[in-house]
């Protein structure tokens, strides 16, 4: 079930896609060739067909940025801080991601306001994460199977390595 909801998840990012496109192109016929391309895109297509891997929940946040990109635009901030919240729970690394939706909000539109604090919310995400949560559960559940993700992948461990000790 969480293999056809992450497809489901994938399909529906065009649904903002085109939004986005409408809004910045004032256009239907772009709009829709628009989303149609990232349906077509083949590595979404691998991610919805590549169930050897599992369940990644990379790919529940596409949705999510793709419609935090829509409300960034057509700056309606509240909604914008929603989809930021649900990125960030879908995984804790993408803060990075959210830390350059601030960064762009800040320089290309202009809003120093709420780029700021989008900016400055993702690296208090990221540290807390690293540095408090992902330790705290180490200590808790200190078998390793904490240290993998659904992919099977050391997370922790690569945090680790470019962050250094975390705990």
């Amino acid at each position: 079930t969480l293999i056809v909801a992450s497809a489901v998840s994938l399909g529906s990012t065009a649904v903002p896609l085109f939004l986005l496109a409408r809004w910045e192109w004032r256009s239907n016929g772009y709009a829709l060739c628009f989303g149609l391309a990232f349906l077509l895109f083949p590595a979404a297509q691998h991610e919805v067909s590549s169930f050897s891997f599992g369940f990644q929940a990379e790919v529940m946040a596409i949705p999510f940025l793709a419609w935090a990109c829509y409300c960034m635009r057509r700056e309606w901030w509240k909604r914008f801080w929603l989809f930021v919240l649900l990125v960030l729970c879908c995984k804790e690394t993408l803060a990075a991601v959210v830390l350059g939706m601030g960064l762009c909000v800040f320089f290309v539109q202009k809003n120093r306001k709420q780029g700021a604090a989008v900016a400055v919310f993702a690296v208090v995400w990221i540290l807390a994460s690293t540095k408090l949560v992902l330790p705290w559960m180490k200590v808790v559940w200190p078998s390793n199977e904490v240290l993998l993700d659904a992919t099977g992948s050391k997370s922790y461990y690569q945090l680790e390595q470019f962050f250094g000790h975390l705990g």
